[in-house]
């Protein structure tokens, strides 16, 4: 092999993939590793000791980053993760079985040609490397290890539960139900809206602007309860402005040195339609918050360094559900 050829090792799952030379990067495509994905070409020559040793979870949640970012038709780069793998403490942390669940079933319905396609079982157990083959990116976008075929085929058997997937033996498809669970999920992806619960005092301006501008600073608009005027019950209201929204901020800090319990009646509406939340709290209150939430990641904020927080939420945004081209439609309402 020649010197350029050697150099076509997939840095995450160190597969021999086509580089294909992009101005100053390589973009690589791993199913296994997600997807598309670049590599600044002179950190990746200038690696140290050859070899970047990712633990399996690690692997799992940058594969399935990249994943997600190819399914809103992006190419995240990786170069920094070149320089530290502490870049790696700043991707979101591997979801929850249920939303695991569905990016897999929007997976197969983005790799799915034509309705009844169907897929293979035993296929799961050894994916490819070849680019077309869609195994590797099913394990990269359900945030499964493709070591353990098993924990996919359980994402799988939850689907077929929900009448989302139907499975003959080896063979599974996505049903007419699976369809149409994606284009539901899809109308809020192609929303601006974003819907701000919170407490309404004069202490929590400062934060309200805050949140403000990340939100505007990514393409999208910040709505509260608060800025709509309207003669209607204000909980109707609420479930109204969260449907039309593309995720949900929910902010737990209280007056009464708790956190705030009324967020949840917004947080328990969203999580039932499967628009994402985004947990935030004021750090004085991080061991207050309750049980059943504190599994969930939650940024922390503090009033003399919001300018911080602006920083990590347009972060944990861009990251998580992506960031909109200004001044670009893209198909967005």
């Amino acid at each position: 092999m020649n010197q350029i050829t050697n150099k076509e090792y997939c840095i995450i799952c160190w597969k021999m993939i086509q580089a294909e030379p992009e101005g100053d990067k390589f973009i690589f495509n791993s199913p296994l590793a997600g997807g598309k994905y670049s590599v600044d070409r002179q950190e990746y020559y200038q690696r140290e000791e050859g070899l970047i040793k990712l633990h399996t979870k690690d692997t799992v949640r940058l594969s399935g980053h990249i994943a997600k970012q190819n399914l809103l038709d992006k190419i995240p780069d990786v170069s920094s993760m070149m320089k530290d793998t502490k870049w790696l403490e700043k991707l979101p942390p591997i979801p929850g079985p249920t939303e695991r669940a569905y990016l897999l079933l929007e997976g197969l319905v983005k790799k799915t040609k034509y309705f009844g396609q169907e897929f293979n079982l035993n296929s799961l157990e050894l994916p490819k490397i070849d680019d077309s083959d869609i195994y590797g990116f099913l394990h990269a976008i359900s945030y499964s290890d493709n070591k353990r075929p098993e924990e996919i085929k359980s994402l799988i058997e939850f689907l077929a539960e929900l009448n989302f997937i139907k499975i003959n033996v080896t063979i599974f498809k996505v049903t007419a139900q699976g369809f149409e669970k994606i284009d539901q999920l899809s109308q809020n992806n192609y929303s601006r809206k974003v819907f701000i619960a919170m407490w309404f005092d004069d202490s929590m301006n400062a934060l309200k602007d805050s949140m403000k501008k990340a939100i505007k600073n990514l393409g999208y608009e910040p709505s509260r309860i608060d800025d709509k005027e309207h003669l209607n019950k204000i909980d109707d209201e609420i479930l109204l402005e969260i449907k039309k929204s593309r995720f949900v901020i929910c902010d737990l800090t209280s007056e009464k040195e708790k956190p705030r319990g009324s967020v949840y009646f917004e947080a328990g509406y969203a999580m039932g339609k499967d628009i994402p939340i985004i947990w935030t709290c004021n750090k004085s209150l991080e061991k207050e918050r309750a049980f059943d939430i504190q599994n969930y990641n939650c940024l922390f904020w503090e009033k003399d360094n919001l300018d911080n927080f602006i920083k990590k939420l347009e972060h944990r945004i861009e990251q998580t559900i992506g960031k909109l081209t200004k001044g670009e439609n893209n198909g967005y309402l």
